[in-house]
């Protein structure tokens, strides 16, 4: 993939008509380059699919004809764009499996069916009736969560009339076969370099090259990748509880050992034995997680973030089946071998005691290793609990609560030629869902909170643009309703809201953020002060700072208009109701009740976009607490188990101590000092672990330090203080051991 560095955060740009051809040209690492418009980003690629009483949205793509061909991407039907269709008409279309499977009913005779699409904006708009050449195959996707639904040809037609230096492009590349992406982008560096001349406009801009992977993916496989660090360390944890467990066990079976060395039973013999015990008992989990592995798989699906790519498609399947089965061999094999060493070492009564310590040591030194393995897994969920928190609680400045958002773009040429048209939709559609049963407040905005769709940027400073206003920065334009702020809960802070009297023709007023009113003008009040905008404009008011792109940072400066005076053709509705659901189907049919022709483009409530924002935080926080809750029962279960098993053990010794006098307490002390060393020092190093390794997780999280030593002391806290009643229990029942006891079992 390759794009232009846009900002200091080397941000995502596109990519002009001009820097591609230029670029495909002169590129000597690419042995093929193609190029996309998409309908997330670009207006003109919009489209609207007319059938005979209304018009739907369509989510549109139009690519390069070679564009597939470079994915490698074949047609499940009929067949995908090639080099003929780039002198051809346009009038060609291919359809995702979804489109085709959820919009035309999976119409075995799709080829060459007709598709009337509208596509562009203003007086670019125009009626196209394609015909349907393929079907791209379901595991093709390329827009995520939502995905593309109809891919039309850019002939050479079209990319002649694209604008040559409109950043509209997504440009994807194929390597030639042996070099890597570091000497493509030092090819396309000095690509970019040589072309300054034909294009000085881009003589700052920096061309980065990516993995198309990683393009789509994001920081999806970083989360995913955490996700399997954390389940391999509960694996590990897992197989030496096991470990240990069987170890205890020989003590057990020592009569058994000794019997079967008696008749003439190997070492190898017996070790394979053992293994195949352990590897049984891994087969068996394995069996079992599988089938809490499909009980939790709706939960997984519904904690990872919209953004991560096909999690629609996850599900067991025999790749799973087959990884499951080697995992769980592997795991019981690893977890037998030292226990079956060990018991298979010795040959008599004699031998197998002797052994005892030694075997103890080895238990002894796996729970340390079970506990310093824990330690850390505790911090990082408590880590993220904390971050999970602070993303849920942060200050939005808004409340999305009871709210639908719908979004609207009015693309057809009527509205843009007469942009009172547009005010006018708008106005008779807000009067319409004012309408509606149940519906409390309703305003329109030209951009959603933390959705963003049609943001406004422009350069300004205090005076607007003026020399004595300051340096320019970049502040958020948002055009709105009187009823915005009230709808939404944002407090005002100086001054007034606009009104009914804000309209065309009236005095030109804005609306500060917060922020930007203390940037431009510190203590002082900005209340009165004329600025530059698209006329003499008053500020009127100051309002709280919302956190309208993200949740992370501090809140974008912003600049507030009335709608009215903007005429904005692309505006989103929010609608305050008491009944959320039950009014969707309200404002779709007052859509098309003041418009037939006008789709809607998304409805969605405002809550399920914060949530969505907080995503990330929510599924690290759920998938790594459900892990570290395993490891600490695998843990403490272990531990119950060894303590019963050395008790056991020491039965002997323990009716002995109490014949020479030994009391209960002095008894149950020696147990708890012994148990509760290794436990102490896994402690100690996992600590250390989790000091080091928490480093590693700061950038997954929200508001929280990663060396904060309130998680660290409290998973430390978690570990000893619950391991003392698995420890306490099978000591106290050692009390219970008399003298007579002791000599039955000599």
């Amino acid at each position: 993939m390759l794009w232009n560095s846009v900002g200091p955060r080397n941000e995502r740009g596109f990519v002009s008509l001009d820097q591609f051809n230029e670029w495909r040209s002169r590129s000597a690492a690419l042995e093929g380059m193609g190029a996309l418009k998409l309908w997330t980003n670009d207006y003109g690629s919009q489209a609207d699919w007319v059938q005979p009483s209304s018009s739907e949205r369509v989510r549109a793509g139009f690519v390069t004809t070679n564009l597939f061909d470079l994915l490698g991407v074949h047609a499940a039907r009929g067949r995908l764009f090639s080099s003929d269709d780039e002198e051809a008409s346009g009038d060609i279309a291919v359809v995702s499996e979804a489109f085709w499977k959820r919009r035309m009913s999976a119409d075995t005779a799709v080829i060459g069916r007709k598709l009337h699409l509208q596509i562009g904006r203003g007086r670019t708009r125009q009626s196209h009736l394609l015909s349907i050449v393929g079907v791209l195959p379901g595991s093709f996707r390329f827009t995520y969560p939502l995905e593309t639904e109809v891919w039309v040809p850019l002939t050479r037609d079209s990319l002649s009339a694209e604008p040559g230096l409109a950043l509209t492009l997504h440009v994807i590349g194929r390597l030639i076969d042996g070099l890597s992406l570091r000497q493509a982008q030092v090819d396309i560096d000095a690509v970019a370099a040589s072309t300054i001349e034909v294009l000085p406009q881009f003589e700052s801009a920096h061309v980065s090259v990516q993995a198309l992977h990683e393009w789509v993916v994001g920081n999806a496989d970083s989360v995913v990748l955490l996700g399997v660090c954390v389940a391999t360390l509960v694996l590990l944890i897992a197989c030496v509880t096991v470990a240990t467990l069987l170890l205890a066990r020989m003590s057990e079976r020592r009569s058994e050992i000794v019997v079967r060395h008696a008749l003439g039973a190997s070492r190898m013999r017996l070790i394979r034995q053992f293994v195949v015990e352990g590897v049984a008992l891994g087969l068996i989990g394995g069996c079992l997680g599988l089938v809490a592995a499909q009980a939790f798989l709706p939960f997984l699906v519904w904690a990872l973030p919209d953004g991560v790519p096909r999690v629609d498609e996850i599900r067991i399947d025999p790749a799973t089946l087959l990884f499951a089965a080697v995992v769980s061999t592997a795991a019981g094999l690893g977890a037998s071998l030292i226990p079956a060493i060990k018991a298979s070492a010795a040959s008599d009564t004699r031998s197998i005691e002797a052994a005892l310590p030694a075997a103890a040591s080895w238990r002894r030194g796996l729970v340390a290793l079970q506990v310093a393995v824990t330690v850390p897994l505790l911090t990082a969920a408590g880590l993220f609990l904390q971050s999970m928190w602070n993303s849920q609680h942060v200050k939005l400045g808004f409340d999305p609560s009871d709210t639908v958002a719908m979004d609207i773009r009015l693309l057809s040429t009527n509205y843009l030629r007469s942009p009172i048209e547009a005010t006018r939709f708008a106005d008779v559609l807000l009067a319409r869902l004012r309408g509606l049963q149940g519906v409390a407040q309703v305003a329109s905005t030209s951009s959603v909170p933390l959705q963003g769709v049609f943001d406004q940027t422009w350069m300004l400073n205090k005076e607007g643009g003026g020399p004595r206003g300051g340096p320019l920065q970049a502040v958020r334009v948002r055009d709105i309703d009187p009823d915005y702020f009230s709808l939404l809960r944002v407090s005002l802070r100086a001054g007034r809201t606009f009104s009914g009297q804000d309209v065309d023709g009236s005095k030109p007023v804005a609306i500060l953020s917060e922020s930007l009113a203390r940037k431009w003008f510190g203590n002082d009040s900005p209340l009165g002060v004329h600025m530059r905008l698209r006329q003499q404009t008053e500020i009127i008011g100051v309002v709280a700072d919302v956190r309208h792109e993200r949740l992370d940072g501090s809140p974008e400066p912003a600049l507030y208009l009335p709608r009215s005076q903007s005429h904005s053709t692309v505006f989103s509705v929010l609608v305050r109701t008491s009944s959320p659901a039950a009014v969707v189907g309200g404002m779709r049919a007052a859509v098309h009740a003041v418009d037939p022709r006008q789709p809607v483009d998304n409805i969605y409530l405002l809550e399920s976009i914060v949530g969505n924002a907080t995503a990330t935080q929510r599924s690290l926080a759920y998938t790594v607490l459900a892990f570290a809750v395993m490891a600490y029962t695998l843990v403490l279960g272990g531990i119950f188990g060894i303590v019963s098993t050395t008790v056991a053990e020491r039965t002997r010794e323990i009716g002995i101590r109490c014949a020479l006098g030994a009391q209960s307490s002095q008894l149950t002390g020696l147990i708890m000092r012994q148990t509760m060393s290794p436990v102490l020092l896994g402690a100690s190093l996992g600590a250390i672990g989790a000091w080091w390794s928490s480093t590693l997780l700061q950038r997954f999280l929200f508001g929280v330090n990663a060396l904060e030593v309130t998680s660290h002391f409290i998973s430390c806290l978690l570990i000893v203080t619950f391991t003392i009643p698995a420890c306490y229990l099978p000591a106290r029942r050692a009390t219970k051991i008399t003298p007579l006891d002791a000599l039955r079992q000599g």
